[in-house]
């Protein structure tokens, strides 16, 4: 692995936040120019009136709201992209405040696969330690990890075998079973839904591997198994799976480039990128861009009234 990517997994474990977004914020966030509708129904006004994370950094909405001189300048408050992530998206198309207890790095429990960020537990244990009250019939509550666990099982060297790292997987599973029970009987949570983990082995990180097969299979278990706990526990399964897909099919040249990152280790392509406006699907070797985060938050609030 190269350097520039072990930096950036470096910053993607460090950073953490919990930070607390009113939809009608002063100063209110600043969204990125874009193709899509910014706005919704008014505040508090929509099917859900709050919105509570737990996740990794591909949630994690940072420490503050992002001003016109942060895009100028950067970074983006803790933000691992360009800008909101989508759950900021999702929150203004809904006129929802955000609860976000996200942590980048984290993972669905760090007994098995360790990591410096609170683990999803940990995060609504520290949610529920608040004392956050929140009407439950208005307030939905999300659980996205799955990237950080797969690719710490993915590299695991001391496991091997790929029947090993199933099994690794099945603990994740189980893991992230008695959090979403966690979720519905200690927090009371009446909505509850459960991110599958995105195509991962298309992220810029894994372009230099000869064969990502093993990974991809991981993706699918891990995915089949979460759907199952959203079944036994009546709760939202939201595949991203086919959300990416048709992001990478690209077909009708939403990004001009659907491959390399944005934040690339040349010169030469991080100039590509910037004369694009920055409309790559990724952000850096880990991350979408701020533009696939709004793309996707869109097509979440279309699946959430369907």
């Amino acid at each position: 692995m190269n350097r520039i990517v072990l930096l950036s997994l470096l910053v993607h474990a460090a950073v953490v936040s919990a930070y607390y977004a009113a939809c009608d914020a002063d100063p209110p966030q600043i969204y990125p120019p874009s193709n899509l509708t910014l706005g919704g129904v008014p505040c508090r006004q929509g099917i859900f009136h709050n919105i509570v994370t737990f996740g990794d950094s591909w949630t994690d909405n940072g420490l503050a709201p992002i001003t016109e001189d942060v895009y100028a300048t950067g970074p983006f408050h803790g933000r691992q992209t360009n800008g909101p992530v989508w759950v900021e998206y999702l929150s203004l198309f809904l006129g929802a405040d955000t609860y976000g207890f996200s942590y980048s790095g984290a993972t669905a429990n760090n007994t098995i696969t360790p990591r410096g960020a609170p683990d999803i537990l940990r995060q609504m244990r520290l949610f529920e330690n608040s004392n956050t009250l929140l009407d439950s019939s208005t307030t939905l509550y999300t659980i996205w990890t799955g990237l950080n666990d797969l690719y710490e099982i993915y590299y695991n060297d001391s496991v091997p075998s790929q029947p090993e790292k199933l099994e690794l997987v099945n603990q994740v599973i189980e893991s992230i079973d008695y959090e979403a029970r966690y979720a519905l009987s200690t927090l009371s949570a009446q909505h509850l839904a459960i991110f599958g983990v995105a195509p991962i082995q298309h992220l810029p990180l894994f372009a230099r591997e000869p064969d990502t097969e093993n990974l991809e299979n991981l993706v699918a278990a891990y995915n089949l198994g979460l759907r199952d706990v959203a079944t036994k526990h009546s709760v939202r399964f939201i595949d991203t799976i086919p959300l990416f897909e048709k992001y990478l099919a690209n077909e009708n040249n939403t990004f001009a480039d659907t491959t390399h990152p944005c934040v690339a280790d040349t010169q030469e392509g991080r100039v590509q990128c910037a004369n694009t406006r920055f409309n790559y699907l990724w952000w850096d070797y880990w991350h979408p861009s701020t533009k696939a985060h709004g793309i996707l938050a869109s097509d979440i609030f279309d699946i959430l009234h369907a």
